[in-house]
Formats: C-alpha cells, structure tokens, sequence
C-alpha cells in the first residue's frame, strides 16, 4: 500500500473505506501527499488540518485497518478490470470536465465506454410513468438532440429515462447511461438488456457506486447530480411537481445549468405531469424553486441564473434551431471548468 498513489482510484477508495474518513478528508490527505509512504511513520502533527486526531493517529501507525482498506481497494480495482470496466479518479485528465466543476462530485467514478463523448452531452430526465405527450415529446426532443450531434444521458429508468436511451439508439446518436447502482448491478432485465444495447453501439455507462452496490433512495438521489453535472444542459421532459425528477432539477439550478422544458399546448395544460413544466417556464425562477422547497444553496445559485425562469421554453418545431445555437455556445471554453487542482 506504501507506493498507491492517493490521487488515484485506488487511493482515494482505500481512504474512504477507512471507517470515520470521509470524501472531504480524502481530498485534503490526497493533496498534501503523493503516496502513503509519505504518511505511515510521520507524526500525527504533520496531518493537523486534515483530519481528526483518531484518524491521524491511524494513518501514521498503518495498522491492520489501514491495510485491509488498502486490500479491497486493490481488489475493487481488479474486480472492475475484470469485467471491463475503468475506475477513475477525479484528479485523472480524463476524468470528465464538466463533472469536475460541480460541487460534490464523485472522487471515483466507474465507467465502461468512451467519455470523450460527454463532451457534448446534454440530460434527458422526466418520470417513469409519462402521458402519451410525455412520451412523443421525449422521443421528439431525443432525436432533434441525437441527430445534431449531442450525446443523450439518462438514468436507465423505465420510461422517459428509456424512451431517451431508445430514441438515441434508433437515430444513431450515442447515450450514456448514469447508475445509481455499480455498473456490474441492474434493477431489472430490461434495465441490463438496455445497457447492454448500449454498450454495444459505442455508448457510456457511468455509476460512482461501488462493485455490487444496489441501487436505493440515496444513491439514486445522488445519481442525478451525476446526470446533470456531464452535461452542458438538462431537458426535463415531464415529471410531476413532487417526482424524484425535482431532484435533478435542483441540481441543475445548484449548477447553473441551462434546463430546458416543452411548451405545453392548452390541450395538454390539464395534465397534472404538465403543470411542473409549465411552472419552470412561466413562472419566476425563485418563486419555482420554493415552490420545489429548494435549499438555501439552491436558492443562492438561481439568484445568480442570466435568465428569468428556471426553465427555456422550447415552443416547438420553430425553436428548435434557438435551442441547438444556445447548446453550441455551451461547448466554449468558459463554460468549460478547470482540472481538479
């Protein structure tokens, strides 16, 4: 364990599978220090700052703890090889930009695919049970995106994350699939059907959940700050006021990403899945975000957004080519965060 890397994948899960250490202390240890080499027989003292006593006390005598943290993540590793599957590290180059820039981001990511693809990727989300004009309005936006070039991410839940996946398969355009389980971990055989497709024409899965973990509230909660951090932009498609959707919506606003939502014609204004669409569109952004009970920091981050709704209305067909120029200014350099330092 002396030579791993803190900066690395291995590093960085063996510190965080060290009882009482959390991602927080991992990314101070991994900064200040290269290896464990540099920790074990130094003086508590030496790690003031960074952790607490107990967790100092530990890391320098590297005790049975500390190795046995260090075994499974050489064995995590090797597992995710194994079966074909990279395990990165926030501080790796290829570790993906946008996802870098977000607070919170996961330390370690479990992907299978090539992530030069979310370089221009944009979230589809909405709820897993979507009226027939949920449905072809996810279908419809999906393939506008796919066929101008954007990489579809999703969550691989039964409908509109699905309708999503599917109308990027079917118009050739890549899709990234973001799990709130490990990538070896599927909630039902369509779901691992579906990766599989994915896979298959050149997409992405993405989880930062371990080998083996299954999916729950939490980690699916988590996942959707995933979904939307790779991305340039969200299209919330349809989802109830109160859907777990709201979470990545949140998470968008927290960003200051741009979110996108369908106009609703008055035919389809009486659909109870609409009328959160139509509020992210109409009224203002603060009075939607508590109307969605948003925290404070969300409250902060939408009192900075450049526009006055939460949402950009996309009135239909005409406005598709509004909405493909905004993407593209999207992909210049300033929207584009820094390496984690």
């Amino acid at each position: 364990m002396e030579n791993v890397s803190l900066r690395s994948a291995e590093g960085l899960i063996a510190l965080m599978g060290i009882r009482s250490l959390g991602p927080a202390t991992a990314v101070k240890l991994a900064g200040r220090f290269g290896a464990m080499s540099e920790i074990l027989g130094s003086s508590p003292d030496d790690l003031k700052g960074l952790a607490t006593e107990p967790i100092r006390r530990l890391l320098v005598e590297g005790g049975p703890a500390v190795a046995d943290a260090f075994g499974r993540a050489a064995d995590e590793i090797a597992r995710a090889q194994d079966m074909g599957a990279t395990v990165m590290s926030a501080f790796d180059d290829e570790y993906p930009k946008r996802l870098a820039g977000i607070p919170d981001r996961p330390l370690v990511i479990y992907t299978s695919g090539d992530l030069t693809l979310l370089d221009r990727s944009v979230a589809c989300v909405g709820t897993r049970e979507p009226t027939a004009f949920g449905a072809a309005v996810s279908q419809r936006l999906t393939t506008m995106l796919g066929e101008a070039g954007w990489t579809i991410v999703s969550g691989l839940a039964r409908g509109v994350d699905a309708i999503c996946h599917e109308a990027a398969l079917a118009c050739g355009a890549p899709t990234a699939a973001v799990l709130g389980s490990g990538v070896d971990v599927y909630s039902s055989e369509a779901a691992f059907n579906l990766a599989g497709r994915i896979v298959e024409a050149g997409g992405v899965i993405i989880s930062e959940q371990p080998l083996g973990r299954q999916a729950d509230s939490s980690s699916l909660i988590r996942r959707n700050r995933i979904q939307c951090g790779v991305s340039a932009a969200t299209f919330f498609m349809q989802a109830g006021m109160e859907s777990g959707t709201m979470h990545t919506v949140r998470y968008a606003l927290l960003q200051g990403r741009p979110i996108f939502a369908p106009g609703i014609p008055a035919s389809y204004a009486s659909e109870e899945l609409n009328q959160a669409a139509m509020c992210m569109t109409r009224m203002a952004a603060s009075d939607f975000a508590t109307a969605i009970d948003a925290k404070e920091s969300v409250m902060e981050a939408v009192g900075r957004l450049d526009r006055e709704n939460a949402a950009i209305e996309i009135s239909g067909k005409d406005s598709y080519p509004d909405v493909l120029r905004h993407l593209e200014g999207l992909l210049e350099p300033a929207h584009l965060p820094a390496p984690l330092a």
